[in-house]
């Protein structure tokens, strides 16, 4: 999934505008923190509710 939206922007987004290589870097960089962090929130979630249904 991630990579095709990194393919996705990789092709769509240099039509629209051209990225500086760093800047694209620290985007996605944030971006897949981001991710990780919001699974790792749902997860413990996940855990703590299942734990306290059983």
């Amino acid at each position: 999934m991630l990579l095709f939206l990194f393919i996705a922007d990789w092709v769509i987004i240099p039509k629209l505008q051209i990225f500086n290589f760093l800047e694209y870097f620290i985007y996605y960089t944030v971006l897949q923190f981001r991710s990780f962090v919001g699974c790792l929130c749902c997860y413990i979630l996940f855990y703590i509710f299942t734990t306290l249904s059983a």
